[in-house]
């Protein structure tokens, strides 16, 4: 393959430093389509201003970018990223992601298009059983 004719995206995670910070995932390290729907129920995404986020642990920051060196490239599918941030948070035994964001060509450096997605991965607190 050639880098220059198909372009590459690169995802990376950033997890708490004791964790490592910053870590490559993988070229072309997309979520398959059965794996992205079960997070998708399985993790929600949240704003930290929606009541069922009141108490929730927070599990650290992760981050994914996708980065595309081509003219042609289209710089990143959002949904991938939200997916791949999904993969990352269930990794940490999170049950929700809070606060998405995410912003064309921002922090990859010689990509001509990118796109980065952050969250925070977090553990919602249940009611008590009665």
């Amino acid at each position: 393959m050639n880098r220059s004719t198909i372009g590459l995206i690169i995802f990376f995670a950033c997890l708490p430093a004791t964790l490592g910070g910053c870590i490559p995932l993988g070229e072309f390290g997309g979520v398959d389509s059965a794996t992205a729907s079960r997070l998708a129920a399985e993790i929600p995404v949240y704003s930290s201003s929606d009541p069922r986020t009141n108490g929730y642990r927070n599990l650290g920051a992760v981050s994914a970018w996708s980065c595309d060196d081509t003219l042609l490239g289209g710089g990143g599918d959002r949904e991938q990223l939200v997916a791949k941030l999904r993969e990352e948070a269930e990794k940490v035994d999170a049950d929700a992601l809070i606060d998405l964001s995410c912003g064309k060509n921002a922090g990859a450096v010689g990509c001509l298009k990118s796109l980065k997605c952050t969250a925070t991965a977090a553990r919602l607190q249940r009611p008590a059983a009665r």
